[in-house]
C-alpha cells in the first residue's frame, strides 16, 4: 500500500507523468516480481507467425502505426502465454442459425483460452467497446469450456511516427518502452463495462461513436501496483482469484531484439465457469447489438 500511496501522490487527474510511471514501476514495483516466465517461444519472430496465420500480409506491415504496435504486443502474448494470431472466429447457430464472428487476437485451442491484447499508452484509458465485450459474452455461453483473457500492455511510446517506418523500427521502440502488463479475466473487464463507479469508468452514448466504457488510466494502474484491491473494487472475492507476479525473462527477444524485463501481472478466476453460468448464460436472451 505504501508503493501505492507514493504512486497516487504524484498522479493527478490532469494525466499521467511517463516518466513517473516507468520509474515507479522499474524500480519499485519489479523488484517484487521475481518469477520469471516460462515462455511457449522466447525468440519471436513475426514473419512466421504473421504469414501462418496471414498468408499474403505485407512483411513490412506498413500500414497504420496502431496497426504495428499492436502486431508487437499480440506476438508478444502469444509468446509469453502461446496460441497463435487469430483472424475471424465464427460462432455457428447462436441464434436462429445464424452466425456471429469475433476478431480475437490470439487462440489457444489447446488450453482452450482466447486472449484480447490491448496496448495503451501512459495515461490513456481502456475503451470497452459494446459491441466487442457483447460478443465475447455470447461466444462465452456458447462455449463455456473456453477462458478470455484481455491482456493490457502499457507503454510509454508517445512519439507519432511516420506511416511508412519499417515495423522493425516500431518493435526496436516498443522493446524498451514497454511499462507492464496485466492478465485480466473477461469476467474482471465485464464488470469493469458495466460498472457505474465514476472512479473507475467514464460512459460514452455518442450518437457519432459506437458506445463504451472507458476505464480510467488510474484504475487501470491499480492491477500492477495492487490488484487484489481492483478486484475488490469490482465487487469480487479475492478467494476466487489466483495472482502470480512474473517478469518476463532475460532471453527474450523480437525480431532478434532483446527485451527490458517487463513486470507482469496474471489474474486467473478459478470460479471462472461458476461465474459464465449465473452471470452470462442466465442473462444472454436477446442479441445486444
Amino acid at each position: 500500500m505504501f508503493i501505492l500511496m507514493i504512486y497516487e501522490n504524484r498522479v493527478r487527474n490532469v494525466g499521467m507523468n511517463v516518466k513517473s510511471l516507468y520509474k515507479i514501476v522499474k524500480e519499485d514495483i519489479l523488484p517484487k516480481h521475481t518469477c520469471s516466465i516460462k515462455p511457449k517461444e522466447s525468440n519471436i519472430y513475426s514473419k512466421k507467425q504473421i504469414q501462418h496465420s496471414f498468408p499474403g500480409f505485407s512483411d513490412e506491415m506498413n500500414t497504420k502505426d496502431k496497426v504495428k504496435l499492436g502486431t508487437f504486443y499480440e506476438l508478444l502474448t502469444s509468446g509469453l502465454f502461446g496460441g497463435s494470431l487469430a483472424d475471424i472466429f465464427t460462432l455457428v447457430g447462436f441464434q436462429d442459425n445464424n452466425t456471429l464472428k469475433i476478431h480475437p487476437d490470439v487462440l489457444d485451442t489447446k488450453r482452450k483460452n482466447i486472449r484480447e491484447s490491448k496496448a495503451i499508452v501512459t495515461g490513456g484509458h481502456l475503451t470497452l467497446f459494446d459491441g466487442q465485450i457483447n460478443r465475447y459474452s455470447w461466444y462465452q455461453s456458447m462455449y463455456p469450456e473456453f477462458k478470455t483473457f484481455f491482456v493490457v500492455w502499457r507503454h510509454n511510446l508517445k512519439k507519432r511516427m511516420n506511416n511508412y517506418v519499417s515495423y522493425i523500427e516500431v518493435f526496436k521502440e516498443l522493446a524498451n518502452k514497454t511499462i507492464y502488463g496485466a492478465v485480466i479475466p473477461f469476467s474482471l473487464i465485464f464488470a469493469m463495462h458495466a460498472s457505474k463507479d465514476q472512479d473507475i469508468i467514464r460512459r460514452f452514448e455518442l450518437d457519432t461513436w459506437e458506445h463504451c466504457t472507458t476505464v480510467k488510466s488510474q484504475f487501470l494502474n491499480l492491477f500492477i501496483f495492487n490488484p487484489e484491491e481492483a478486484i475488490k473494487k469490482l465487487e469480487f472475492s479475492c478467494s476466487d482469484f489466483i495472482i502470480k507476479r512474473l517478469v518476463t525473462p532475460d532471453n527474450m527477444t523480437m525480431e532478434g531484439l532483446k527485451l527490458d524485463k517487463i513486470p507482469i501481472i496474471v489474474i486467473d478466476h478459478v470460479t471462472y465457469a461458476d461465474w459464465v453460468q449465473n452471470e452470462i448464460m442466465h442473462t444472454q436472451e436477446d442479441v445486444p447489438f
